[in-house]
């Protein structure tokens, strides 16, 4: 039976100093139907210096991903990794969040800036 996936998103940036404000980007209140229900794997982890891989092996088809930094002091940088090469493309400061769907089959790579952090990752089967 398939399941709903909702997804809220918007950005926001201000700078008193310039007098400028973006007003909300791209407020979304999105929905998406999971047609595989199951996810919210692995839960957190922690994630070393040397860097992790994520285990994905319980989803058949990996969908929507939110990963959250849990550390209050360093960053954790996530990618894809292909032939043992980690591509970083994002970066996620001290208690910072990223959400985004993932491309099915991807290998997905976290790696600590100066101690282990725990990263809560969940992702939703497609």
């Amino acid at each position: 039976m398939a399941g709903t996936i909702s997804v809220t998103a918007a950005l926001q940036a201000r700078n008193q100093d310039e007098n400028w404000d973006s007003g909300k980007v791209g407020q979304a209140q999105l929905s998406f139907v999971q047609n595989n229900p199951g996810g919210g794997v692995p839960g957190t982890i922690t994630v070393p210096v040397a860097g992790v891989d994520v285990d994905l092996s319980e989803l058949g088809v990996q969908g929507w991903a939110r990963l959250q930094n849990l550390d209050g002091t360093n960053f954790v940088q996530h990618g894809p990794k292909s032939g043992g090469t980690f591509y970083p493309y994002g970066k996620m400061e001290p208690g910072e969040p990223a959400e985004f769907r993932l491309d099915p089959g991807a290998t997905v790579h976290l790696k600590a800036d100066t101690a282990d952090c725990l990263v809560q990752v969940l992702v939703m089967e497609d």
